[in-house]
């Protein structure tokens, strides 16, 4: 079986008031290039540039940037799939999960802004996963 492999792309902290600690991870999926964001992690054990495979360990969840005063069924992993490394703001630029790989924890897709949540069905762009549901995915 061949493991997925990837390259470290950023590996920062960003803003207290933005995504915090965090991953973008460059990998190649059915032939395109996709970039995957990890954030508000409390440990990165990668640096840019480093290349991994699949199962490796590169950060660790956590609460940082705005996610910081969160606590308990609040705190999550924001994890994205981008079409380009700096997507900006908003949803454009970002694929949905599900569409990708057929499944998404919890089985549907959450898209938070400015405090206001709404979930979306599989054709949703974005996610939020609640640090319980990274266990049973």
């Amino acid at each position: 079986m061949r493991l997925l492999r990837g390259v470290i792309r950023k590996s920062e902290n960003h803003s207290p008031k933005g995504h915090g600690k965090l991953v973008i991870l460059e990998f190649v999926f059915q032939g395109r290039t996709l970039f995957a964001l990890y954030s508000h992690l409390s440990l990165v054990s990668v640096v840019r540039g480093t290349k991994v495979s699949q199962g490796e360990v590169i950060a660790y969840t956590g609460n940082s940037g705005n996610a910081s005063a969160m606590a308990g069924e609040d705190q999550h992993l924001h994890f994205e799939v981008r079409t380009e490394l700096d997507a900006g703001r908003g949803l454009a630029g970002r694929v949905d999960p599900k569409t990708l790989y057929g499944r998404a924890p919890r089985e549907y897709t959450i898209v938070e802004s400015h405090g206001q949540k709404r979930l979306l069905n599989p054709s949703g762009t974005g996610l939020k996963i609640n640090a319980g549901d990274m266990r049973r995915w």
